[in-house]
């Protein structure tokens, strides 16, 4: 980041410190902390319904974070597999059955998830069970019944319990994975969230390889529709295939480790969002085939220190910058 950016991110920390929002975003937080061994105790009873290893490897960091990856927007899938293999030898190697990870939310990110009013606040403090065998996840959805013992437990507790099953009806960027939102009552009356993500470990690598792309994608999106409008329409036709060579890309890594997950056939067959590749060596085809341009699209954002109004007043210039050869033509142009 340059001088100018970081000067610019110090800037907006301050005015965050004095915004109202940034302000009730932090007292979430103070809550979420002082409910950690009951987020605990709600992890621990997972495990105990899954019949893994009560004593298992729990990380009180992100999994992004511990394997220093968290600023690395453009790492490649060599990198994440060497850092995983590195950090987590027992999941690689098939002496451990699962890794948990567990965080609260920074105050700043959940003020700015709030400004939005579009995205959701469930992950106060969040928690990721990455987990062997991929058979598991099918036993996860009993739990929605409402009728199960476990159900029964929390609502007896006073936590309210929703489920949001992305491998039965995945994200529209490719998203997969299970994810249970508890709010659990604290003192005084009031209530905090703890979202817990539960994975089979094959979805990591896509996890954290598309981290940097979805944040550009969610960036440009978002302030697309904020100045153009809902319709892609009102987008031009370069704004339109930027983004589209982003989510093409981004559901092309996570349906790759949906099919080594096994957990494709999980899914809704009439869901929208439903597989495009008939296996894991197709989807990898595609990211082959887009991971250069995606790779030109960060580094050309971070350029601007992610400022997506500098960006796409200067898309001509990236545009150009991406001319074929004579005689062929740009895949960018192609991939509306």
């Amino acid at each position: 980041m340059s001088r100018t950016g970081r000067y610019s991110e110090k800037i907006e920390k301050v005015i965050n410190t004095l915004c109202p929002v940034f302000r009730h975003a932090r007292k979430r937080v103070e809550h979420a902390r002082q409910l950690k061994e009951d987020y605990n105790k709600i992890l621990k009873e997972i495990t105990d319904h899954l019949d893994l290893d009560p004593k298992h490897v729990h990380i009180d960091d992100s999994l992004e974070h511990y394997l220093e990856l968290e600023h690395d927007k453009t790492v490649s899938e060599l990198e994440v597999k060497q850092r995983i293999y590195l950090s987590l030898p027992l999941l690689q190697k098939g002496f451990a059955d699962c890794f948990s990870f567990s965080r609260p939310k920074d105050p700043q990110r959940l003020a700015n998830k709030i400004k939005t009013k579009e995205r959701n606040t469930d992950d106060t403090w969040g928690m990721q069970l990455w987990i062997a065998d991929p058979e598991l996840m099918k036993y996860l959805v009993k739990l929605e019944n409402p009728q199960h013992p476990l159900r029964k437990k929390w609502e007896d507790k006073g936590i309210e319990v929703t489920f949001n099953n992305h491998c039965h009806t995945p994200k529209s960027h490719g998203y997969r994975s299970f994810h249970i939102n508890f709010r659990c009552p604290g003192n005084n009356g009031w209530t905090e969230n703890l979202e817990m993500q539960i994975s089979p470990e094959p979805m990591m690598v896509p996890y954290l390889v598309t981290r940097g792309p979805y944040e550009t994608y969610r960036n440009i999106v978002e302030y697309l529709r904020d100045k153009k409008g809902e319709n892609e329409h009102n987008w031009t036709n370069k704004e339109q295939n930027l983004v589209h060579t982003l989510i093409d890309y981004i559901y092309a890594e996570f349906e790759k480790g949906a099919h080594k997950a096994q957990i494709i056939d999980m899914e809704d067959s009439f869901h929208e969002h439903k597989h495009k590749y008939a296996n894991a060596d197709q989807a990898d085809e595609k990211v082959k085939e887009l991971r250069p341009t995606v790779e030109k699209i960060i580094n050309k954002m971070l350029e601007y220190d992610n400022n997506v109004k500098m960006f796409l007043e200067n898309l001509d210039d990236f545009f150009g910058e991406q001319q074929p050869e004579e005689g062929q033509e740009s895949k960018l142009e192609l991939l509306a």
